[in-house]
Formats: C-alpha cells, sequence, structure tokens
C-alpha cells in the first residue's frame, strides 16, 4: 500500500501534476506514517491484549487519521519554502493553492486551521473513546506533541 502511494507521489513529481487538494490528502494522509509510527510504540505494551488492539488500530481510528493530519498538514507548512526552491511542487500548500485558486497566505492560514481541528479531533477521540486502554491513547496523544 505505501509503495503505490509512493509511485503515485513520483509519478505527479516527474509529470510536473499538481494534484487536487482531496487527491493529496488521501495519499498524504499514509506518507505521514504516523499509523506505522503510533503501532511501533505499542509493541512493548505487555499489558494489552493484542488482538482487541490490531482489530482498533485496523479501523483507522479518528484519533490515528486526526494525528497523520497533524503531521502532514504542519510538515507541509513548515518545509514549504525549501521544497519550492528544490522543485518539489507537490505538497499539501501547493495543491490546496491550485485547488481552491488561493495565495500562499491564504493556503497557510486554512491548513493550520486544519491542524488545529486535527488536534480537536484526538483530543475528544482522547476524552470519549473506549475502544482501547487509555494507556494506547495516551501514547498517541503523546506523539502529536
Amino acid at each position: 500500500s505505501l509503495g503505490r502511494v509512493y509511485l503515485a507521489l513520483a509519478t505527479w513529481a516527474r509529470t510536473c501534476q499538481v494534484p487536487s487538494f482531496d487527491e493529496y490528502m488521501e495519499l498524504g494522509l499514509e506518507t505521514a506514517a504516523m499509523d506505522d509510527y503510533a503501532s511501533y510504540s505499542f509493541i512493548a505494551m505487555e499489558e494489552c491484549e493484542e488482538k482487541p488492539l490490531y482489530e482498533w488500530f485496523e479501523s483507522k481510528p479518528k484519533i490515528i487519521q486526526a494525528l497523520s493530519a497533524v503531521f502532514r498538514l504542519g510538515n507541509d507548512i513548515a518545509t514549504f519554502e525549501q521544497e519550492m526552491s528544490r522543485g518539489e511542487i507537490v505538497n499539501g500548500v501547493n495543491c490546496y493553492m491550485k485547488q481552491y485558486d488561493v495565495t500562499k497566505e491564504a493556503a497557510f492560514e486554512e491548513l493550520k486551521k486544519m491542524v488545529s481541528e486535527s488536534y480537536k479531533i484526538m483530543m475528544d477521540e482522547f476524552v470519549t473513546s473506549k475502544a482501547v486502554p487509555r494507556q494506547i491513547l495516551v501514547r498517541v496523544v503523546n506523539i502529536a506533541r
């Protein structure tokens, strides 16, 4: 799956194609690899039952999706100028600018709002989720710091 995602990104880059923001985010959340990072942090947790944790994780819970969005969008904002100077045109800011025909500054503001909204989703899930033990949710929130 991740190989397919990187192939799509490479194709966009080689053809100088800037996808829509929606297309980019569909793949960008996967390239953030926060789901992988979070799952690695669970490996050493001896006191958790593996099967329910695996099933929860495979269901793509909102808290993991929000974590991926925080990382992906935050990274795109922080590295936009450097990436553009290297000719790397496929990033969240540029895709947002293209899809919505807005300035760089307006795109930055909207992406920052999305990051803030993703943090809210994470906190809501942290407070309300009963699907997995609290220590799992604590690890996910700590990764976002």
